[in-house]
């Protein structure tokens, strides 16, 4: 198995047990890091620096051709602002450009259709735009539009979770916009790199929101072609894109949610790509000559999410237990066949502010605590069964359920597992109607991150926490423009997160594909979107 990953870290070492599926699955969309206070701009070909899985051997590449592409993980919607999973992710990578682009190595924001930027105070930024950028329609690409869509994204059910702060924005001229927020806030560029901020055409949103919803014009490097909802979406190159033009003439994707499906697929030769291959298939793939089986990192943790406010899971003691009476290192070892990476923390090496992740404080497997911290906790575990809920398209979710079951029987813990559909499992989390459940979060900045799933006022707010000073240490952690002293905060913050037992983290992820050898340039972000800019095929 080939790995992928820039030189600064160790690839993610990934797979889902027997009869499970290598990937990931989506609750909810990227989150987004912090950007420093002003960048200046590189040359205008510059692109950001891409992990990529290319073909071994001496094949040249060639001009023109398909890439045929299976997808497990659906695409739902060409429109940025709405976006409904993590599979909409690899429409908006390609079909639109964002304001800053995320380097795939650091995270860090470069730009893209914003030349530079530039903090003028706390709360006021400046951002200078590109000359030489029109959409796919023809119509100019200028500050007008940036406006235009900004505005709508704050209003927008798939952004407004990043466009939230933004208080204003005005364009004083055609190559100039200022963006003031509504409090201090250090995620504010970072933000404008996520691909539910990308930019559309202000001639296709005047066409409204059903339109968009199968019909992207942005400024990327492909524009759509066909879309045949549920099915196949084709993606054909643009002839206004202002970069180096892309190598493929287009690119067809398939939702084929089916393991079996997309790999007989690929074995025949009717596709080049297959995401998630079934783990099982994963030696036998690697060890076909034809094929590379290549592993990308994302900035996404997977881990246990308790209801906070449940009369049992709120005794922190209980909670205690779990973490002590779960072998989160056997689970890597053996549920996952040794290739997953097992998570000491919240966010994963690839994540921004990282350095602010290791609390100094880990969690120890310990059967006999966990049995004495179930005495302290006052519960009757002989009455007591609880309920987890995993999530079904999450990678391994059955098989670590099955897993955690067990641990927790040997303390003395009954649970049972709830299997639900993705909209009533939703439904349920939103109801606060659950006790436990393994899920896996976009996990690249802390402070979106946090925001989301752990403030009272967070759009995925399942776990009900309601501690107002945890609150108030992350809402000044988000205002902290200073890195150093952002990272500081966020230690004290992750080691009470595992101190008072909030969540158990498992896993970090990562993205798995299988290709035939004549693709190359195949390149995968860490926030979870395939590439095809610098994609070929060789002869």
């Amino acid at each position: 198995m080939k790995d992928i990953r820039a030189t600064r870290r160790e690839l993610l070492r990934y797979a889902a047990a027997a009869g499970g599926a290598i990937g990931l699955g989506s609750v909810a969309a990227a989150c987004a890091p912090a950007a420093p206070p002003s960048a200046a701009a590189p040359s205008a070909a510059t692109a950001p620096a891409a992990a990529s899985a290319a073909a071994s051997g001496t094949a040249k590449a060639v001009g023109g051709g398909t890439l045929n592409i299976g997808l497990r993980n659906p695409v739902q919607i060409a429109d940025p602002h709405n976006a409904k999973g993590s599979g909409d992710n690899i429409i908006f990578a390609n079909v639109y450009d964002r304001l800053v682009e995320l380097d795939f190595t650091s995270l860090k924001p470069q730009p893209s259709l914003a030349t530079s930027w530039r903090s003028i105070n706390d709360t006021t930024w400046e951002l200078k735009l590109r000359k030489d950028v029109k959409f796919a329609d023809g119509t100019p690409f200028n500050a007008a539009a940036v406006k235009v869509n900004l505005e709508r994204a704050a209003t927008s059910s798939g952004s407004q979770v990043f466009a939230a702060n933004i208080a204003s924005v005005d364009a004083p001229d055609a190559e100039t916009v200022v963006i003031k927020t509504k409090t201090p806030y250090a995620g504010t560029i970072f933000n404008l790199g996520q691909f539910q901020m990308s930019i559309i055409a202000p001639s296709a949103i005047d066409k409204g929101k059903e339109f968009l919803s199968t019909n992207g014009i942005g400024s990327g490097p492909f524009v759509i072609k066909e879309w045949v909802s549920g099915d196949r979406f084709v993606l054909e190159r643009s002839a206004q894109y202002w970069k180096q033009a892309p190598k493929l003439d287009r690119v067809v994707m398939r939702n084929m949610q089916n393991d079996n499906s997309r790999l007989a697929a690929l074995q025949a030769g009717d596709l080049d790509v297959m995401t998630t291959p079934p783990a099982p298939a994963v030696k036998q793939l690697s060890a076909d000559t034809r094929l590379a089986v290549s592993k990308f990192p994302l900035a996404r943790t997977y881990f246990v999410m308790y209801h906070l406010q449940d009369p049992i899971m709120k005794n922190v003691k209980v909670r205690q237990a779990i973490a002590a009476a779960v072998n989160r290192k056997a689970l890597a070892e053996q549920v996952t066949e040794g290739l997953l990476r097992q998570a000491n923390g919240f966010l994963p090496p690839e994540a921004i502010d990282s350095a602010g992740s290791d609390p100094g404080f880990q969690i120890e497997y310990n059967p006999e605590r966990a049995k004495q911290l179930l005495k302290e906790s006052g519960i009757d575990t002989a009455t007591v069964r609880l309920k987890m809920l995993p999530e079904a398209s999450v990678v391994s979710s059955d098989a670590v359920a099955l897993a955690i079951q067990e641990d927790l029987k040997k303390v003395g813990l009954t649970m049972d597992i709830v299997q639900l559909e993705q909209a009533a499992l939703i439904a349920r989390y939103k109801d606060h109607d659950y006790q436990l459940g393994p899920q896996g979060w976009s996990t690249p900045d802390p402070d979106t991150s946090l925001h989301k799933v752990f403030s009272a006022k967070g759009r995925w707010n399942y776990p009900n926490l309601q501690d107002p000073a945890f609150e108030a240490t992350i809402d000044q952690a988000a205002a902290t423009l200073d890195d150093a002293k952002r990272q500081a905060i966020y230690k004290g913050v992750f080691r009470e997160l595992l101190e008072k037992a909030y969540y158990l983290p498992l896993f970090f992820e990562a993205s798995v594909v299988v290709s035939s050898k004549k693709v190359q340039g195949f390149g995968w972000s860490p926030i979870n979107a395939a590439f095809f800019h610098n994609t070929s095929l060789s002869s």
